[in-house]
């Protein structure tokens, strides 16, 4: 099989598969943006401060936060490309066994789902660019000045100055001390970073078995509702747990800004560090949503491929607002305990010391991001139940009993 054969058959000819590519040159394009930007503020360290920024982004002690929550934002992000990168999994499956019955060999087969991924990570990437710049023009441009996030993507205008002579083994030697130095803050982060990267890894991996226990205590409760979510649950725990995860790394940062501002609230400057914390609070809020469009998009995967299952119990007498109920309560059963519980691990942890200056106002500004994660995760989940009331009702269709 020659390469323009690979090249047909990797081609999207199908509605559904060019949603799927369309989705993921979007991730792969905002991923790529988010990381760039985050790449652009580090270097602003290189050259001297701009008056235009926010505090938060000129000020070198702060600036590392800044790139730490864009570094963050991306996990998401990421967690959203891998739901898009399993949607219409089942379909491929048959057609990639139908071409292997027809005698395609197993290297072809590689080279076409190569291909299918390849291209859209390839126009994700090209497209990163257009959008790091839709970014810059959202960040640092419409602000003011003095509370622009975004420096401009050119630095050369900034690093415009007279050349003076120096010797040769000057640079050298300023490069020596500046790499040494930076070794040595890597060996003093290290074990920060270390502990921060295991949490965030326990608290992923941890979503599917857990997905799976809550399913398990579901289905004993007996009650229609509980039993057809623990089935999909059951079914498909790895999206669901991996959404979990990241839900309960947002819910902790939320907690964890909660804390930071109850110990501000009474200060004369609260607020500076108030707005720094709204910044953090807004991208972890960006990072929720995204998360629960990925949880939406692995939902409208598994109806799309369970089309004759929910076709079946239509015909039982299972109304549109029985399955509505069922999809909500396979949506809310897993993220919205994990969001509601890494943000009552982040107030706990960080909530204390705010609580100990500020008294009561800090007690409800430290407490207030469990609520919030809370009803924030299942009013999205109501959301995305609506937006998939058209699909339910398409596969409800007593076509869908028909065999395949």
């Amino acid at each position: 099989m020659g390469f323009a054969a690979v090249r047909v058959l990797a081609r999207p000819n199908r509605p559904r598969e060019r949603t799927r590519e369309r989705l993921l040159v979007a991730a792969v394009a905002v991923a790529g943006a988010l990381l760039l930007a985050s790449a652009r503020i580090a270097r602003i360290g290189e050259f001297r401060a701009l008056p235009a920024l926010a505090p938060f982004v000129a000020q070198p002690g702060l600036r590392f936060g800044v790139v730490l929550g864009g570094v963050l934002v991306v996990v998401p992000v990421a967690v959203f490309a891998v739901q898009v990168l399993r949607l219409g999994s089942t379909a491929r499956e048959r057609r990639l066994a139908a071409l292997r019955l027809a005698g395609a060999a197993p290297a072809e087969l590689r080279r076409i789902a190569a291909l299918q991924t390849g291209r859209s990570g390839l126009l994700g990437g090209l497209l990163a660019g257009p959008a790091y710049l839709l970014l810059w023009a959202a960040l640092g441009v419409l602000p003011t000045a003095g509370s622009r996030l975004l420096p401009a993507p050119v630095a050369g205008a900034m690093t415009a100055r007279r050349a003076s002579p120096r010797a040769a083994w000057v640079p050298r030697v300023v490069v020596g001390l500046v790499g040494l130095l930076v070794v040595l803050w890597a060996v003093q982060l290290s074990v920060i970073f270390a502990v921060g990267a295991a949490a965030l890894i326990a608290l992923v991996a941890l979503g599917t078995p857990v997905t799976r226990r809550v399913a398990r205590r579901m289905a004993g409760r007996g009650t229609p509702t509980e039993l057809l979510a623990a089935a999909r649950l059951a079914a498909a725990p790895r999206p669901a747990g991996r959404v979990a995860g990241v839900l309960a790394v947002c819910g902790f940062a939320l907690g964890v800004q909660g804390g930071l501002a109850a110990g501000t609230v009474t200060r004369e400057d609260a607020g500076f560090y108030l707005a720094g914390v709204g910044i953090a609070a807004t991208a972890t809020l960006v990072a929720i949503v995204v998360s629960v469009l990925a949880l939406l998009v692995a939902a409208a995967d598994q109806i799309v491929d369970g089309r004759r299952a929910v076709a079946a119990l239509s015909a039982l007498g299972a109304d549109p607002d029985v399955q509505r109920r069922v999809l909500r309560r396979q949506l809310t059963a897993v993220s919205v305990p994990a969001a509601t519980a890494g943000a009552l691990l982040g107030a706990v942890l960080f909530g204390p010391a705010g609580i100990g200056t500020a008294g009561a106002a800090g007690l409800v500004v430290a407490l207030l991001p469990v609520p919030v994660a809370a009803v924030l995760v299942a009013l999205l989940a109501r959301i995305a139940v609506a937006s998939l009331a058209g699909l339910l009702a398409d596969a409800a269709d007593p076509e869908n009993l028909r065999a395949a």
